[in-house]
């Protein structure tokens, strides 16, 4: 995503939400995310508006024990901020989505995740796809059907949000929203 759409809270959380070298899923560097604020904080967000078409959103992930966040998208007008495909990893690990506990994530190891749904108000369906790939099985978990609020229309804001606030860590990598 383009730097320049970058958010984080509180602005000061600059040591607990950094570039880390040495844990990566790709590469030397991933972005390291220490909850150690009560509340959503620290969270870091970007806004890489997208208002039509097939959209996937990707990204690898690595949790160490105790950690917990929550990925959400929003369609932010004058009227209303809109709900999109919205995770959430609790301290146990469990991953879940529409309001449902999906499965058990593995701690202490890259986990890619997928999420992709349409946008735009001709799309048949308020749901998206949620696949998730972990390294030790051979085939990705996947889960269609996950439901988000119908009046969101278009990604104006895309947020990972902290769970947690005891110095829980977890990691982001090679995020990317195509197209």
């Amino acid at each position: 995503p383009d730097a320049r759409t970058w958010g984080l809270h509180p602005a000061s959380a600059t040591n607990l939400v950094r570039v880390c070298e040495g844990v990566a899923a790709t590469g030397a560097k991933s972005l390291e995310v220490v909850n150690a604020l009560p509340g959503w904080t620290p969270h870091f967000s970007f806004s890489p508006y997208r208002d039509s078409g097939r959209v996937t959103v990707s990204f690898a992930v690595r949790l160490e024990r105790g950690a917990a966040f929550e990925l959400s998208m929003r369609d932010i007008n004058l009227w209303t901020l809109a709900p999109g495909p919205t995770i959430t990893v609790d301290a146990s690990a469990a991953l879940r989505a529409g309001g449902r506990r999906l499965c058990e994530l593995p701690v202490g190891q890259w986990i890619g995740i997928e999420l992709s749904f349409e946008l735009g108000s001709g799309r048949e369906k308020d749901e998206f796809t949620l696949t998730a790939k972990v390294p030790s099985e051979t085939s990705p978990r996947v889960f269609a059907g996950l439901p988000f609020h119908h009046l969101f229309r278009k990604v104006c804001w895309i947020g990972f949000m902290s769970a947690c606030s005891k110095g829980e860590r977890y990691y982001i990598d090679d995020l990317k929203v195509r197209p």
